[in-house]
């Protein structure tokens, strides 16, 4: 209950008066603080001049005569011993937890937190210090920041684009995502509704029922980014839900597949061109005609079944020197060149026949081989 008395016809509060005032202090009050867990000193302008035990084992020291003497504040962080110092000189009056660091004798660091007390009764520059070791406290916030800060450097320094979405709008993209999308700088993205970000059809899938279904994939998708300059980049995007209770709130992972998706493509015409290849030398097999391509060095590089059956074996027909006709379509003269000619065969019989030749040409229209025909004219 709280006690109301009257001075000078003011009625006072007792207990706000204590508050107000702080603890009472005096030099016997030190021995009686002996059984205290947390460190207590007293200082006198900053210096310490009383400590318990407990203060002199998170200071790391064995005897009071090792801190007695030295300021308080330089077993601070440099960052927390001015702001200490103030509140000793009594430049500041606060009685609130102060999170700090000590670095104590043996150069371990401890977090604690300190509570600075004017103790007045003793001396005008006294003050009552307590100090709770919160080492363990500090471990876990340690941790997740430190967790923070390197998933915020694996997400700066990840090959994959990387943003952070509120309520449709980007509100953050990492450097690999700004040189995919081709833009000047993170700030050049930031601002930009989702769907700015992908080209033609595909930014529909990232608005309204659409987005639902995409995050609720689960997976990846092939979709399609919308460069700066123009350009589109094929991507397989992946669109997660964060846990917020500030709307929606997604992170956007982009891995750029457009190399991939050209390799496979050079793939399947290479693929088409080899089927197609292959149709071709199964077909020129099953012709009755003896059919060959040689080079434009003479060299025969196809010679069908019917050629072997009925002139023999190309190679003994190759020749360094070119006749006259071969060099005529090589050069362009001529389309087509067609002669009779006799040959023996490998069983030692006697045809004529009906030569018939043509460029071969490369996809630059110029002539590299030539193709050509043998028909049969014996029985004419």
């Amino acid at each position: 209950m709280t006690t109301i008395g009257r001075a000078g016809g003011n009625v006072v509060d007792f207990a706000s008066e204590r508050r107000r005032r702080g603890p009472r202090f005096d030099g016997s009050l030190m021995s009686i603080l002996e059984v205290s867990r947390d460190l207590v000193c007293l200082c006198r302008g900053g210096l310490i001049v009383a400590i318990n035990g407990a203060g002199l084992r998170l200071l790391g020291a064995t005897s009071s005569e090792e801190v007695r003497g030295r300021r308080l504040s330089d077993f601070l962080i440099p960052e927390y011993s001015q702001v200490i110092e103030r509140f000793l000189g009594g430049n500041r009056a606060d009685d609130s937890p102060t999170p700090t660091r000590i670095i104590a004798l043996d150069h371990s660091v401890k977090a604690v937190e300190l509570r600075v007390y004017r103790a007045r009764e003793i001396a005008p520059d006294a003050a009552v210090v307590t100090g709770r070791d919160i080492t363990a406290e500090g471990r876990p916030a340690d941790t997740a920041r430190d967790r923070g800060t390197r998933f915020t450097l694996l997400v700066d320094n990840a090959m994959n684009l990387v943003c952070h979405v509120l309520d449709g709008l980007v509100r953050y993209v990492n450097p690999a995502g700004v040189r995919m999308l081709g833009a000047a700088g993170a700030a050049a993205v930031v601002g930009r509704p989702l769907a700015a970000l992908f080209a033609g059809p595909y930014a529909e899938v990232v608005v309204g029922e659409a987005l639902e279904s995409a995050i609720g994939e689960g997976v990846a998708l092939p979709m399609r980014l919308r460069r700066d300059d123009g350009g589109t980049v094929d991507a397989m995007v992946r669109i997660a839900r964060l846990p917020t209770r500030h709307g929606l709130e997604l992170m956007v992972e982009a891995r750029d597949i457009t190399a991939h998706n050209r390799a496979v493509v050079t793939l399947r015409h290479g693929a088409a061109a080899a089927a197609a290849r292959r149709f071709t030398e199964k077909l020129v097999e099953l012709l009755p005609n003896p059919v060959w391509y040689c080079d434009a060095c003479g060299r025969f590089e196809v010679a069908n079944r019917a050629f072997h059956d009925l002139i023999g074996d190309p190679a003994r027909l190759e020749d360094p020197a070119l006749p006259e006709s071969d060099r005529d379509l090589l050069a362009g003269r001529v389309e087509r060149i067609t002669f009779e000619a006799a040959f023996t065969t490998p069983d030692q019989r006697r045809i004529h026949a009906l030569v018939s030749k043509t460029a071969y040409l490369d996809d630059e229209g110029r002539p590299v081989g030539i193709i050509g025909v043998v028909t049969d004219i014996g029985e004419r």
